[in-house]
């Protein structure tokens, strides 16, 4: 599992590949992708789905990072 900050990195790597912001959910302190006031559903970014590679393979180096450092 990613560690917090790396998580919240990725969630911002989205919100600024797609457009939108983050929110905080109120209960769980989940951040959370928005675009226009809601979640960002997948069927508004389907025809840029190729976009997310980006921000998939960051996480992945990141977590791989991690890993190594926590060794």
């Amino acid at each position: 599992m990613a560690p917090p900050e790396l998580a919240k990195a990725y969630v911002a790597d989205i919100v600024a590949t797609f457009g939108g912001d983050v929110h905080v959910m109120p209960t769980s302190g989940t951040w959370t992708p928005f675009q226009n006031g809601a979640p960002l559903k997948l069927k508004a970014i389907i025809d840029r789905l190729d976009l997310w590679a980006g921000p998939m393979r960051r996480l992945i180096a990141a977590v791989e990072q991690y890993d190594q450092r926590s060794e």
